[in-house]
């Protein structure tokens, strides 16, 4: 159940830990250009390794990147929003501690900084978002972590070792 002072303070402390990274300003086509190499981190399990890759990465493009669990009453996967005009915030919560739940968000999230207006709040998870702008960051997301002309020859997969290296091939981790 969503209750709206669970996401306020939810978004409150991501304002707070965005706050503390340090983030040149936005780059639109350096935060483009970069994104197909943070998906190598989908290979690497240790948050301690792959996030501050991660947010180097992001910062260096103007994008503030954090994780911080959700408290209960606050049933989303991420968010994004700009601190402003030259900073983008991308939050996620880490919610069913999975790494494909975790890179799907991420990459998804990225899609909305990339592709939609600065003045949106996008709360994933949360209801009455506009479905043309979730549907297309899903696809992004989607493209991005299994090109499209890959995802024909992963349906024969029977197998864990099949999936194992198939997702080594891809470059990606096997849970995505």
């Amino acid at each position: 159940e969503k209750r709206p002072g669970a996401v306020a303070t939810w978004l409150r402390q991501v304002e707070r830990e965005a706050d503390r990274l340090d983030c040149e300003p936005y780059d639109k086509a350096q935060f483009h250009r970069l994104l197909p190499n943070l998906r190598d981190l989908t290979n690497e399990s240790d948050p301690s390794v792959f996030l501050p890759r991660m947010q180097q990465i992001c910062a260096q493009c103007g994008v503030a990147v954090v994780i911080v669990p959700a408290p209960p009453g606050c049933p989303v996967h991420g968010a994004t929003f700009w601190s402003d005009p030259h900073r983008a915030i991308l939050a996620l919560t880490v919610r069913y501690k999975s790494n494909d739940q975790l890179w799907f968000s991420f990459f998804h999230e990225a899609a909305h900084i990339l592709k939609h207006s600065k003045k949106l709040l996008m709360l994933e998870g949360s209801d009455g978002l506009d479905a043309g702008l979730e549907d297309e960051a899903n696809r992004f997301a989607a493209d991005l972590l299994i090109p499209p002309d890959k995802v024909r020859a992963l349906s024969g997969l029977r197998s864990t070792a099949q999936v194992q290296q198939a997702a080594m091939q891809l470059g990606i981790a096997p849970g995505i």
